[in-house]
């Protein structure tokens, strides 16, 4: 993943999560915005909450879905053509959730199934 692919800022996030759209999946929640303007195909941000896990947690949990992400970001290019997609991906597991016991494949599949749900929305849309 680029650096011009990475949301970053407060403000880029907040407005993803108020005006876009949401989609939920096992360990994520996926908000994401169709933007107008021309500019970087696919901009994508995560997030973990840090009420629930330490740094050293919420660092291996954003590996994780960076690695993901980076699989599957292919297809969301294709469906955002010329238009920008700006997505935050939010990890839902709570307390109970054992990160250390966290595996790639589960967060690949989830990554996997919301982009595919993300890209569909969009295809639909222009139709």
């Amino acid at each position: 993943m680029r650096k011009a692919e990475t949301l970053q800022g407060r403000g880029a996030f907040s407005s993803v999560v108020k005006s876009g759209e949401k989609l939920d999946g096992r360990l994520l929640r996926c908000f994401f915005r169709v933007e107008e303007k021309a500019g970087t195909p696919v901009r994508a941000g995560f997030s973990v909450s840090s009420r629930v896990y330490n740094a050293a947690k919420r660092n291996r949990i954003r590996r994780l879905l960076r690695t993901a992400f980076d699989a599957e970001a292919e297809v969301l290019r294709d469906a955002a053509g010329l238009k920008t997609l700006a997505l935050v991906f939010v990890f839902r597991g709570g307390r109970d959730e054992d990160v250390r016991r966290l595996r790639l494949k589960d967060v690949q599949t989830d990554v996997a199934a919301l982009c595919r749900r993300c890209a569909a929305r969009i295809v639909g849309s222009r139709k």
